[in-house]
């Protein structure tokens, strides 16, 4: 009922956003925009101090889902804070390629490790009322023109290192 209450150009405005990082309300309707950050190692683009946390791929080094839990409910204790609804968190694909230049933002090379670090992450960020997402989808294996490639990768591979942290953060 909603989307049928919408004028054509409210759609429209949820698709491309006020800017990268706002999805706008509707006031007519009672629908308040949706700010989202992006999120390495904590929240960023605020004008207020917020805390830095270690890269992702230090912190899943831990092997310590609790720890990875009670950090990322910080975060989403932040993000409450400062209006932030969307986390674009926590960085899931594999650290596969040494030169990727997102490897920092991700968990590892372990399939099991980013799926368990990646689902705690999830679990903390969301504990606060915060929506985690995770990004960016699978076989994002190079920062270098990165929307134009092609990731050539066979079902198998997708499937046992690729798709197994996406599974599990969901």
């Amino acid at each position: 009922k909603l989307l049928e209450a919408m004028e054509l150009d409210e759609k429209l405005s949820f698709v491309s956003g006020i800017d990268e990082f706002c999805i706008p309300g509707v006031p007519r309707l009672g629908l308040p925009p949706v700010w989202t950050s992006d999120a390495t190692s904590g929240i960023r683009g605020l004008s207020v101090p917020v805390t830095d946390l270690p890269a992702n791929i230090a912190m899943a080094a831990t092997w310590n889902p609790s720890l990875i839990a009670d950090a990322a409910a910080m975060v989403g204790s932040e993000c409450r804070a400062t209006g932030i609804g969307v986390l674009l968190a926590p960085g899931v694909n594999i650290a596969r390629i040494p030169v990727c230049g997102r490897n920092f933002e991700y968990l590892g090379e372990d399939p099991f490790l980013a799926g368990e670090i990646a689902a705690a992450y999830v679990r903390g960020v969301q504990s606060e009322g915060v929506i985690a997402t995770v990004k960016h989808f699978a076989c994002n294996n190079s920062e270098y023109d990165r929307h134009k490639t092609d990731s050539v990768v066979d079902e198998r591979t997708l499937r046992e290192i690729y798709l197994p942290a996406f599974r599990r953060a969901v």
